[in-house]
């Protein structure tokens, strides 16, 4: 680590930061950390940070949660998970919780995609094929069996071997294949599974059409996907305008959200009502509940059709009432609800507008429960 211009005399806090993020006090090769922050489940003594911490090893690239616990891939496709781990939820062959620091999940090294919705987890391997653990309250582990709690506490394969991307909710899960397929299962009582149906399904039932590229997403009882021409749907619940189509109808089969060169949802699940959604150009664009001015539009008007949030964009990840974001260059932006420190600002106070964390990084993950969620961050320095 070498410093290149660091003036004499003791620096304070703000100017190292306001250095860092000019890119001119450091050169030096960090990428592969991972901080976290807010109602963090699983470090001790105390769970509540509200500035970023770090969480042990040096080559991570991906972290994504749910229901209070996380799974995250390093670099050598290994997947580790931590936090709560009832109905096996963590993948470890164990009910049992693994607070701190982060367990390995078996040996494997081909572990590529992951989610996680409410109480299991999943992930896509380098071969294409499926794997899911944990609760199977709606049969959402796709294992053809009764829904309740026949859950698996370490990870089961669902047929095929040409998945591409999954998305999980709270106890339903959507994946597409590599020809544009589309499928989905577990819970559908609100037709989050876009069967044009109310039935719930324990293995992975066909959605029409052979143009579903993907990215996914999700949002409590909903579920998005863009299409091969660059289109966004959505479908399944939709309390606050949540689907983007400008009414409060709840739907059980896909409808268009308006506009076209959709390109990505952000990492993260349960969050509550509202969606955020990636355009090709770089901007960001977000809608639905806005209670705690999470959809970044500095007020707290809800909204039933997609409105920009102004600047340019790479990913972002949404938790329980708070959202943070990456703009072109690395800086980390981050707004909503703060009860327990989530926005990282070394304070709770709410904010409706984007506020900047010190730092560069290059993807941003969310863990989310009841109490408000935790961010995770890559650096890449």
């Amino acid at each position: 680590m070498a410093i290149t211009d660091k003036k004499t005399g003791v620096w304070g806090l703000d100017q190292v930061y306001n250095k860092i993020n000019q890119g001119s006090i450091w050169t030096n090769n960090r990428s592969g950390l991972l901080m976290a922050w807010g109602n963090f489940w699983g470090r001790t003594p105390t769970y509540l940070f509200s500035s970023p911490t770090q969480v042990p090893g040096t080559t991570w690239v991906k972290a994504r949660g749910g229901g209070n616990s996380t799974l995250a891939i390093q670099t050598d496709g290994s997947l580790w998970s931590w936090g709560t781990g009832g109905n096996g939820r963590l993948g470890q062959n164990s009910v049992a919780d693994s607070p701190y620091p982060p367990v390995q999940v078996g040996t494997d090294t081909t572990w590529d995609k992951i989610s996680m919705g409410s109480g299991f987890g999943s992930s896509i391997k380098t071969d294409g094929t499926l794997w899911v653990w944990g609760k199977n309250e709606g049969g959402q582990l796709g294992q053809n069996e009764q829904h309740g709690d026949n859950g698996h506490s370490s990870p089961v394969q669902i047929p095929g071997t040409t998945w591409s991307h999954l998305i999980c909710d709270g106890y339903a899960m959507m994946a597409t294949k590599t020809d544009n397929t589309l499928w989905a299962w577990g819970r559908n009582a609100s037709g989050e599974l876009g069967h044009n149906n109310r039935n719930w399904y324990s293995s992975p039932v066909q959605i029409p059409g052979t143009s579903w590229s993907g990215p996914l997403g999700n949002c409590n009882k909903s579920f998005f996907c863009i299409r091969t021409d660059g289109t966004l749907w959505s479908w399944g619940e939709n309390q606050y305008g949540k689907l983007g189509i400008n009414d409060g109808t709840e739907y059980s089969s896909p409808k268009q959200i308006p506009g076209t060169n959709w390109s990505n949802f952000g990492a993260g699940g349960g969050g509550n009502w509202q969606m955020r959604a990636l355009k090709t150009d770089g901007t960001l664009w977000t809608w639905g509940r806005n209670n705690d001015g999470q959809l970044g539009l500095t007020d707290r008007v809800d909204r039933s059709s997609p409105t920009q949030i102004p600047g340019t964009w790479t990913t972002f990840g949404a938790a329980q009432y708070s959202c943070a974001g990456i703009k072109t260059g690395g800086t980390l932006w981050i707004w909503g609800g703060n009860d327990y420190g989530q926005l990282a600002q070394n304070d709770t106070a709410y904010r409706s507008s984007p506020t900047q964390v010190p730092g560069i990084y290059s993807d941003v993950g969310a863990v989310w429960d009841v109490n408000g969620g935790a961010y995770f961050a890559v650096i890449n320095e």
